[in-house]
């Protein structure tokens, strides 16, 4: 029986040239044997028939005169031409080179595994600071548990007068070429195990990678105006590479403790300023603090609790555009407490004292609302 090459892609007879190319790449990355790596033989074995059977199909159907000749004789050879000619043999992948198919798997020329990457990991650490260090910016001193490079070494992975080697195996590649017909597959080197060097005497102390875990202090400079959230890298300053390979870098998240007094809002800061009922009532100026002084903040007369007074200029710089922000006074009148009988009597004459046309906005627009409601 003659095998039907349209159904074996997946395509109709009047399928387009990109439409057979599409289907046979997609079919040609689901059943390459290097995907069912650890599958069982039979598994192997059915997807490897598969695999050829679907580059003999696109080899015929991507061909112009082989697909007219077997879609007219049902035999892409009725014009005498080998199917697979202009294609790099039998065995090749025709319109597609292997490595294209294989980077789809593996992300790198030439399929297989790819060579490990010996550089240091990248570390997280999460670095609490106050808000005044925050806002001003401070060089803080950490210690960080990481791989770091071996100082009896050197980094080199060999005791003192040893030497590194090349890897007979792979010649320093680190990685080997396996042909099974029409696969080439790479892989890493079984003996040096992707370094392409071998160690004849390894460093006891590293046990030959150049690095070993131990507490490390580092001192990073924070700039000013970071908040919860900021991450910033330190170059170089992660896990050590195996023998003198770069180093990762580490990054350091920012946390910002909560402060006693101020409430932060990205540049600017809020706090409450109690006031007592006289400077309420006539105003003043009152001394309030900042991060790192005292300003005079001027209490306008007839001030109502509530009121958000600004320092304009004297919040928290912009890590970002270096523009400083506001502090923003929430305004709160005090009651006074454990009044004496004599100070209730003058309040009592106070409150009598009051005129008619004395303004209390806020208690007229509350007893109107009473009267709406009882109307």
């Amino acid at each position: 029986m003659k095998k039907d090459f349209y159904e074996l892609l997946g395509v109709d007879q009047n399928a387009d040239d990109k439409t057979i190319k599409s289907a046979y790449k997609k079919l040609a990355l689901k059943y390459h044997p290097d995907r069912l790596a650890g599958k069982g033989q039979d598994e192997i074995g059915n997807a490897t028939k598969k695999f050829k059977a679907i580059n003999e199909a696109y080899s015929v159907l991507s061909n112009k005169q082989k697909r007219q000749a077997y879609d007219s004789f049902g035999d892409p050879n009725a014009s005498g031409h080998n199917p697979f000619e202009g294609f790099g043999g039998q065995d090749g992948f025709p319109g597609m080179d292997l490595n294209d198919i294989l980077n789809n798997f593996f992300g790198g020329g030439g399929g297989g595994h790819a060579q490990p990457n010996f550089q240091g990991s990248d570390l997280g650490y999460t670095l609490s600071l106050s808000l005044e260090e925050a806002a001003s910016g401070i060089e803080k001193e950490i210690a960080v548990h990481k791989k770091d490079k071996c100082q009896s070494c050197q980094g080199s992975g060999s005791s003192a007068g040893s030497k590194t080697s090349t890897c007979a195996t792979c010649r320093g590649q680190g990685k080997v070429t396996m042909q099974q017909g029409f696969m080439a597959i790479q892989q890493l080197c079984p003996s040096c195990h992707g370094e392409g060097v071998t160690i004849s005497n390894p460093c006891q102390k590293c046990k030959g990678k150049g690095c070993y875990s131990q507490n490390c202090k580092i001192k990073v400079r924070i700039p000013a105006g970071v908040d919860t959230g900021d991450r910033m890298r330190v170059s170089g300053k992660g896990d050590a590479g195996v023998r003198n390979a770069p180093s990762g870098d580490l990054y350091i998240s920012i946390n910002v403790k909560a402060h006693r007094f101020f409430e932060r809002d990205g540049s600017d800061l809020h706090c409450k300023v109690p006031i007592s009922f006289y400077h309420a009532c006539v105003g003043g100026d009152l001394d309030v603090a900042t991060l790192s002084s005292t300003v005079k903040l001027k209490i306008p007369p007839e001030t109502q609790s509530g009121t958000a007074l600004r320092l304009r200029g004297k919040g928290i710089k912009n890590v970002k555009t270096n523009r400083t922000g506001d502090i923003i006074c929430h305004i709160n009148t005090e009651t006074p407490v454990k009044l004496t009988a004599e100070q209730k009597d003058l309040l009592k004459s106070f409150e009598h004292s009051i005129q008619e046309n004395t303004q209390q906005p806020q208690l007229k627009s509350f007893f109107e609302r009473i009267k709406t409601i009882l109307n």
